[in-house]
């Protein structure tokens, strides 16, 4: 991770950096008992329901990515 933005407790932006092609799993503990609203949005535009991508057992979001360029920020959002 290269940079972490709070704006809220609604929001999060994290920058990853690494190489073309390299994959990986973010982990994000997430408290919260509403799932509903909240998304995932990645840097090239990709937006995915976090609901998806919850560990209800150990409460946590897991995000695979895939680098596309040296850079990925990931977003977690209420709309």
């Amino acid at each position: 991770i290269t940079n972490e933005t709070s704006t809220s407790p609604e929001s999060l932006t994290c920058i990853f950096a690494g190489a073309i092609n390299q994959t990986d799993t973010v982990y994000f503990y997430f408290p919260y008992d509403d799932l509903s609203g909240w998304k995932i949005k990645y840097s090239e535009g990709t937006t995915l329901d976090l609901e998806d991508y919850y560990d209800e057992t150990n409460k946590l979001i897991k995000i695979p990515f895939e680098f596309q360029s040296p850079t990925v920020a990931i977003s977690i959002y209420k709309i």
